[in-house]
């Protein structure tokens, strides 16, 4: 009897484990025929009575094509209770990561994958990770290391080389694309953008052309082949190209700086200091957009405002070189004090002046007037550019009484005058008084 029932348990037990097999299978080729909740029935049927590993992942994968994210991490964890060396899991739980823009802990994922099992999907979803948070040098070893010759390898490894300013690289990687897939969007945009970075202006124009053939709503082949066209002296061609930019996004900032060039290229100042306005309008913290419109107000005269913009662009970016000089060589050219009555000559000795004549000078040169030997009459310029190109205007004010004078104590300590306003001074020597002998 108790024979008997012992090959019963073993009979009923092998049965069991050759069904539950069969769900395992079953599972699979649901899930191949994309019938992705069957999968899970049969993996839930047949994980009731095991515990392995395969099939958590399996029923995972099904979790994930039905965009379940959470019940797939869960079965992946499962997946890696039972198996902790199942890169398979690592993979699939960075892959959710990756769609819930969680990238640091994708990539702590895909690295413990990678300590298992070194394989391409680990090191391509690697170097996208990467690329996500920026970090481009990373992302082009795992690109290499990836070894695959597919063009979507090129192209990402291309965009790192581009922020990575390796601009000779990313030529390579885009030439790359462009013989694999010629049609792939952006390559000959960024292929072209590449090639402006190295002064190859005519390479990047043939490019940027071929990226307007391939998507003619490409914004920034656009902008670029105006850029690469105004460096070569075709401005009005680069306005062109701008102003279809500008015309199919208004507010696509880069476009409306680029045509601001093309015009004062032409000398067109003006016009182009309404476009570098409404560039600041739509990219206030942009530094650049500050620099070019500074040098737009000397070239209309406007120092005091150039000098500004020059300010605003070294506060927001401490470094710039360019605004850095632009603002010392205009401050420079203010400090100067100018004659401008008939002689046109300049002086900061008061002693090298002619009789009675009329001097523009800053603030922080006025201490060579005070002097006993001087009589002065000074007067704060109300539109200093413009007696600084020549205008008369403020002098007729002061000659006709129009204009008050300002007295020494008050400008010793006036914080706002320096470099903000330029001080006309009457100067005349004053009469020696001779004592009878």
């Amino acid at each position: 009897m108790y024979k008997k029932l012992g090959l019963l348990l073993i009979k009923i037990i092998i049965l069991q484990n050759v069904f539950s097999q069969n769900y395992f299978a079953l599972g699979n080729e649901a899930y191949k025929n994309n019938s992705f909740q069957q999968a899970i029935d049969y993996y839930n049927t047949y994980l009731s009575e095991h515990n392995d590993s395969r099939a958590y992942n399996n029923m995972g994968c099904s979790f994930l094509k039905i965009n379940d994210y959470n019940k797939a991490v869960d079965a992946f964890d499962n997946s890696l209770r039972y198996n902790s060396d199942n890169s398979a899991a690592y993979y699939n739980i960075a892959l959710i990561n990756i769609k819930n823009n969680d990238y640091n802990e994708a990539l702590n994922n895909l690295n413990k994958g990678l300590s298992i099992d070194e394989n391409n999907d680990f090191y391509k979803n690697s170097a996208f990770v990467n690329l996500k948070l920026d970090n481009y040098t990373d992302a082009i070893a795992d690109y290499k290391l990836a070894g695959d010759n597919d063009f979507s390898v090129y192209y990402n490894k291309g965009y790192a080389n581009l922020k990575l300013a390796n601009y000779y690289e990313a030529i390579k990687d885009y030439e790359i694309v462009v013989q694999l897939a010629p049609n792939t969007k952006f390559a000959y945009s960024r292929l072209g953008f590449a090639k402006i970075q190295i002064n190859d202006f005519e390479g990047a124009i043939e490019d940027l052309d071929k990226a307007i053939n391939t998507d003619p709503n490409d914004l920034y082949a656009y902008n670029n082949l105006s850029y690469a066209n105004l460096k070569i002296g075709n401005c009005r061609d680069a306005i062109t190209y701008a102003t279809t930019a500008i015309d199919m996004n208004q507010d696509f900032a880069i476009a409306y700086g680029t045509r601001a060039l093309a015009k004062h290229c032409i000398k067109k100042y003006d016009e182009a200091l309404i476009d570098f306005n409404k560039q600041i309008e739509l990219e206030p913290s942009n530094a650049v957009c500050y620099n070019n419109r500074g040098l737009t107000y000397e070239k209309l005269g406007i120092s005091k405002l150039a000098l500004n913009d020059y300010k605003k662009a070294i506060k927001l970016k401490s470094d710039f070189n360019d605004a850095i000089i632009n603002q010392n060589n205009l401050i420079a050219k203010i400090k100067s004090p100018i004659i401008i009555n008939y002689t046109n000559k300049m002086y900061e000795d008061p002693d090298n002046l002619n009789e009675n004549p009329t001097v523009i000078i800053t603030y922080d040169l006025l201490s060579n007037f005070k002097d006993q030997e001087y009589d002065v009459e000074i007067f704060l310029v109300s539109e200093p550019d413009k007696v600084l190109n020549g205008a008369i205007g403020d002098i007729e004010n002061i000659k006709n009484g129009k204009q008050k004078k300002i007295e020494w104590d008050m400008l010793e300590n006036c914080s706002e005058c320096l470099l903000k306003e330029i001080i006309i001074i009457n100067v005349r020597k004053k009469q020696q008084v001779r004592k009878p002998k």
